[in-house]
């Protein structure tokens, strides 16, 4: 299982934000993407996960072709596979916990809300908010916040997951436990995918550190 870019280019306007980049993240791997701000780290990370479309190029997964020169291929397969945790979060402030957990599975898989709520509870507890659960995420730290944000992005079983700056709104024992999370997530067989700038986390974390124009350069 992998998630293979294949010399992808996307532009906003006239102004390309970056030309045939190729990037690889394969099963149980984690990769750290690092570079300047405005590389254009962001951009190819939502690309990745179906948020924005490559003009040029051809991203798959485990062989299946997602998008290909500027079209979809499987939107919908695209964003349950490949999942993305927001660097602000993104939970809905007026649903608790659990129901931003939920939510998707329900709509998107039919899942009944009991099943989705019985793993909902499986993985805060592995996560150790459980007891957050009916809380409202207005009533949480940063470090709860981002738990809890990691664990709906699993509730649709990606195969790979990415974050955006995961650490850049957390004290240092709050980070701390994210790179434990991040490792153990790695360990089950996701394959991961880190934009950052903080280095120290990234080799703390990443079993493979990358840089946007490197990735150019190798296209």
């Amino acid at each position: 299982m992998s998630c293979i870019a294949e010399k992808c280019a996307k532009t906003f306007g006239a102004d390309p934000v970056f030309e045939k980049v190729s990037l690889r993240i394969d099963q149980g791997e984690i990769v750290c993407l690092m570079g300047p701000s405005g590389a254009g780290k962001t951009t190819l990370l939502r690309c990745l996960c179906g948020l924005e479309l490559p003009e040029k190029g051809t991203i798959s997964l485990s062989g299946t072709v997602l998008c290909q020169d500027g079209r979809w291929c499987d939107p919908i397969q695209y964003r349950q596979k490949i999942g993305l945790v927001f660097q602000n979060w993104n939970l809905f402030p007026h649903w608790t916990v659990l129901r931003n957990l939920t939510e998707a599975p329900v709509r998107l898989k039919g899942t009944s809300r009991k099943e989705a709520e019985k793993k909902a509870l499986r993985l805060l507890e592995q996560l150790k908010i459980e007891q957050k659960a009916q809380a409202y995420p207005n009533s949480l730290s940063g470090g709860q916040k981002q738990r809890a944000a990691i664990a709906r992005a699993c509730m649709l079983a990606p195969e790979i997951l990415c974050f955006d700056e995961p650490t850049s709104a957390l004290d240092e024992q709050s980070a701390l436990d994210v790179t434990q999370i991040i490792q153990d997530l790695a360990a089950q067989g996701l394959g991961i995918l880190i934009v950052t700038h903080d280095e120290q986390f990234a080799r703390r974390t990443g079993t493979r550190l990358v840089r946007l124009s490197e990735l150019q350069s190798n296209s």
